[in-house]
């Protein structure tokens, strides 16, 4: 009844004669946002979990680095070992590319644009993941689902940190995900092309005081278009977030 499991099993090496730092293994990799997290408002609002990857880093100058990854959060080992076309690995992961670009001035503000492009395979949902099914799809309301076509996503977002002002300080995310994929079916709407896409925008205003920070915070998203049979086309997808407000 007790469950163990390896949280983080990664290496850091430093590629030779070059500025490049070299992340891989099982990693915590969080998107970029400015709406740091605290006890009562976790994380990302589309990624955030470890998982297994490999994240390549490099400094431009002080001011601006670039980061470029390749993660797979789910491999679900599903099929038959017998089947050439349905071995075990065949389309039954998922492969996350992310970029990222973080922009700093130092007391000034920190800006970082951000992208990640996922390939969905069609075999997850025989693997037990109707839970990614709902995060992508949005079929959450029945709670079960099952992919019919390889599918693709992609998210672009910019995180956006202002310290100028201090005392005063202001925290802005944006985000924009798309997911589609042929011939799926299942779930409360029972449709055939779940092609959907979304956004969200949050803000974070705070005053800094000696012994506590009042802040004022809030977030605003498209939404589900259920008129029609269109399911939740207005939703934004996402893959495992770590978000707190509801």
């Amino acid at each position: 009844g007790v469950a163990v499991e390896v949280k983080y099993l990664y290496l850091d090496w430093d590629v030779p004669s070059s500025d490049v730092s070299v992340r891989m293994g099982i990693q915590p990799f969080a998107l970029p946002y400015a709406a740091e997290r605290t006890d009562w408002m976790s994380g990302h609002f589309i990624l955030d979990d470890n998982m297994a990857g490999v994240l390549l880093s490099y400094d431009i100058n002080e001011n601006v680095g670039a980061h470029l990854g390749w993660f797979r959060p789910w491999d679900a080992e599903v099929g038959s070992s017998t089947t050439p076309s349905t071995q075990y690995g065949h389309n039954d992961e998922i492969d996350l590319f992310t970029w990222t670009l973080p922009i700093e001035v130092k007391d000034t503000f920190k800006l970082t644009p951000y992208a990640m492009f996922g390939l969905v395979g069609v075999d997850l949902s025989s693997g037990g993941t109707n839970g990614l099914y709902e995060w992508l799809v949005g079929d959450w309301l029945s709670g079960n689902g099952s992919f019919g076509d390889d599918g693709k996503a992609w998210w672009a977002g910019l995180a956006f940190n202002l310290d100028y002002l201090d005392p005063f300080y202001a925290a802005f995310d944006f985000a924009y995900g798309s997911y589609s994929a042929d011939d799926t079916t299942g779930g409360w709407f029972n449709r055939d092309n779940p092609d959907r896409a979304g956004w969200v925008a949050i803000a974070k205003l705070g005053y800094k005081l000696d012994n506590f920070t009042p802040i004022l915070f809030g977030w605003y998203g498209s939404g589900a278009d259920v008129d029609g049979g269109d399911g939740m086309d207005g939703m934004m997808p996402v893959l495992s977030p770590f978000w707190g407000m509801t």
